[in-house]
């Protein structure tokens, strides 16, 4: 396959893997992977990135997130114009026993997605970056008014209506 890492040294091989963000995240006790498979922290439920630094050094392990912050309320999902995330089909995200079910995500649609969702290209995935994009909105939203993070905007994160444009970029009504 292709070599996707840089060996650190000599007599050492390329690391040629992948790593999970949220996997590993939510083991280092970071927070879950929510229903419209964001990942969420208590502090700031989605809105926060993750940089990583890999080390032979001994750590301390922390505790394993246990998943609490999404209730499945299916905001996200409804919120979606393109209807790219379905909670009628899940799959599990996380690790034994620190398991939630994940909506599937059509990425066909994501990608095509007017309603701020941004794409991008790391590596040899064509992704997209959704934090911006109506699904976290709305997840951002509900999450503010359940009081389920500790971060708070200083004022109301949604005050007008949702917005939303279909896969051409045409205005469309909202939920």
């Amino acid at each position: 396959g292709q070599q996707i890492g840089v060996p650190v040294s000599p007599e050492k091989p390329a690391p040629n893997v992948i790593l999970r963000y949220r996997t590993i995240a939510q083991a280092a006790g970071l927070g879950e992977t929510g229903l419209h498979g964001l990942f969420l922290t208590p502090q700031f439920g989605a809105r926060q990135r993750f940089a990583m630094l890999l080390t032979d050094a001994d750590v301390e392990a922390d505790k394993p997130f246990e998943p609490y912050i999404c209730n499945d309320c299916g905001e996200c999902i409804k919120a979606c114009p393109l209807g790219a995330l379905n909670a009628g089909e899940t799959s599990l995200v996380g690790f034994a026993g620190f398991e939630r079910p994940v909506a599937a995500r059509d990425n066909s649609l994501c990608l095509r997605c007017q309603n701020g969702a941004i794409q991008t290209n790391e590596g040899r995935f064509k992704t997209v970056e959704r934090v911006g994009a109506a699904c976290s909105r709305a997840c951002i939203h509900a999450l503010e008014e359940r009081g389920a993070t500790e971060e708070k905007f200083t004022n109301p994160f949604r005050q007008a209506k949702p917005w939303a444009r279909d896969m051409f970029g045409n205005k469309i009504e909202t939920v």
